[in-house]
């Protein structure tokens, strides 16, 4: 009997060894960090190579439609934290002691990779100190106002090695890896890839007019400013106006503000329609947002791209402190905004940010 419990023991271990050592392991929580990441991730698929994604939040539900990378995808939940790290998540909020030791011992690797968006990204980098950790900071900007920036700046101070997109980045951080984005490059291959008359042909009506296409977004702020826009898109009636509501929302609160107007040029893309923002995109001649970072996913497909910011916000971004999208408070501004003619200079050089962004993270990680 106590020969038999050896050999459990023994087999049990065996198992355990070979499960949990990895070369890499990729640490996501956060869409921005997950979107842009993920092509490298399926290029170490496609290589075959020895590696695990550990995800959260919305990295789970995005790896879970991923079917290539079933078999390399384990979720905190699975690994047994004692925390439940949802999309819920708040950016500064730490695990546990526990559930660091609780991975560290389940997952053993020579590479850590991990986002910069959330506090037990840092947490993790430094329990892994003895492995080369690296920590890729997705956002385009360098500051803001939102809670990821302060994040940001100190997930990184725990990483041997920090990834930026942008040389912009390199007075603050000298010492960065730049190596561009490779959302902006998927973005601009996919969008190429999708026809204007398909999009036409779904749409329950004949465009005659030039289409602008305005981004919906989310919270107090953006609802400010959609319903600032309404007051002057009267004086815009030489366009069609198509509004890519929020997934989240599904266009409820633009049609509830738009019950207020009498605007026949203006409609709520449907879900019937089934036109997504990407395929809206395509078809405009210009795009207006509020806050949302599909603005610069426009810029660097080469659309038209104007920031409507009420007169009572504050925003920037690099995209418009480098002259590659101009800023509306007004109708005169936005007037102004739809007579400019888009720059002819390449988008990535305009934000600065190195293109062939998956090469350069993968051979980075394998240096």
């Amino acid at each position: 009997m106590k020969r038999f419990l050896v050999l459990i023991v023994i087999l049990f271990a065996t198992i355990q060894s070979w499960a949990e050592k990895y070369d890499t392991i990729f640490i996501l929580q956060d869409a921005g960090e997950t979107n842009a990441l993920l092509p490298v991730i399926e290029k170490y698929a496609q290589n075959n190579e020895n590696f695990l994604v550990l995800t959260a939040g919305q990295a789970t539900e995005t790896l879970s439609q991923k079917i290539s990378l079933k078999n390399k995808t384990i979720s905190f939940d699975q690994v047994g934290t004692l925390e439940k790290i949802d999309k819920a998540w708040k950016r500064d909020e730490k695990i546990s002691e526990e559930s660091l030791k609780k991975i560290t011992a389940t997952i053993e690797a020579k590479k850590v990779v991990s986002g910069v968006a959330f506090a037990f990204h840092g947490q993790l980098l430094d329990a892994y100190k003895t492995s080369q950790t690296f920590a890729y900071w997705d956002n385009i900007n360098l500051e803001g106002t939102d809670p990821y920036f302060q994040t940001a700046q100190n997930v990184a101070k725990s990483a041997n090695h920090l990834l930026v997109p942008s040389r912009a980045f390199k007075n603050a951080y000298p010492l960065a890896d730049v190596v561009g984005h490779p959302s902006y490059e998927l973005w601009k291959q996919q969008l190429s890839g999708i026809q204007t008359l398909t999009v036409h042909a779904k749409l329950p009506f004949t465009l005659r007019s030039p289409v602008i296409v305005f981004l919906g977004g989310t919270g107090a702020e953006y609802d400010e400013a959609f319903k600032e826009f309404l007051t002057i898109a009267e004086d815009l009636k030489g366009y069609t106006i198509l509004i890519a509501a929020h997934p989240k929302f599904e266009g409820l609160v633009e049609k509830k503000e738009m019950e207020k107007h009498s605007l026949s040029n203006i409609h709520v893309i449907e879900k019937a329609w089934n036109i997504s923002s990407m395929e809206a995109i395509v078809i405009a001649d210009h795009v207006i947002c509020h806050k949302s970072t599909t603005g610069i996913n426009a810029a660097v497909s080469g659309k038209s791209v104007i920031y409507f910011i009420p007169p009572t916000q504050t925003y920037t971004n690099l995209l418009i402190e480098r002259g590659g999208a101009s800023v509306a408070s007004n109708l005169n501004e936005l007037l102004a905004g739809l007579k400019n003619k888009r720059s002819t200079e390449n988008p990535f050089q305009i934000l600065n940010v190195p293109e062939g962004s998956v090469d350069l993270i993968y051979n980075l990680l394998h240096r």
